[in-house]
Order: structure tokens, then C-alpha cells, then sequence
């Protein structure tokens, strides 16, 4: 499976999603207390990175989407993975990447 590629500059800070609603069935839900949005550097580099990339109190569902704000002033040429954990009223549970790449273009 193909991972979502997304790259910004140290400066930009945004919110990013992933829509679980090929997964769901009808009048399935996310429940926002049960998922779980994390990061860890990329390349072998051991260690949770997520306060450093992610701003965990904007952590929000909107409808299918499970988003979070990824934050600015991260060091340049660094990558990281993002994994975004859903949990849904109905207990089904998915788990999707994304890698985010900070570079001064």
C-alpha cells in the first residue's frame, strides 16, 4: 500500500485528515476519545516525535475525517511518519500512514 506523501516548509502549520468512510457502514462513527494520531521520525530514528511535530489538542473528527494540526517551526530536512488510529461506536478499528516531509524550498 501506497503512503499519502505531504511536504511543507518549517513555517506552514495546518491541519491534515484521513477519511475512514470507505471503511464505515452507515450510522458508524468515529469516537474521537479512542483514536489516536502519533508521529515518530523517519529513517530507523527511534523515539515518539509527536509534540514536536503535531499540536494533539487539535486533534478532531469531523464526520469520517480524523484530523490534527501539524505544527511550525520543525527543523528543516526532517521526515516523519504520521499514523492516524481510528476507532469507531461500533468497536472497528483502522490505521492509516502518512509521511510528512519539512524542507525549505
Amino acid at each position: 500500500m501506497a503512503l499519502d506523501n505531504i511536504t511543507k516548509q518549517s513555517y506552514e502549520t495546518f491541519i491534515i485528515a484521513v477519511d475512514f468512510g470507505n471503511n464505515m457502514v452507515s450510522d458508524e462513527e468515529l469516537v474521537l476519545g479512542s483514536c489516536d494520531v502519533s508521529a515518530m521520525k523517519s529513517g530507523g530514528i527511534a523515539g515518539d516525535s509527536t509534540s514536536t511535530v503535531l499540536t494533539i489538542a487539535q486533534k478532531a473528527v469531523s464526520g469520517t475525517l480524523l484530523q490534527i494540526r501539524v505544527k511550525d517551526g520543525v527543523e528543516a530536512d526532517s521526515s516523519y511518519k504520521i499514523t492516524f488510529k481510528a476507532v469507531t461506536n461500533l468497536a472497528n478499528q483502522w490505521e492509516k500512514d502518512i509521511n510528512l516531509t519539512i524542507k525549505e524550498l
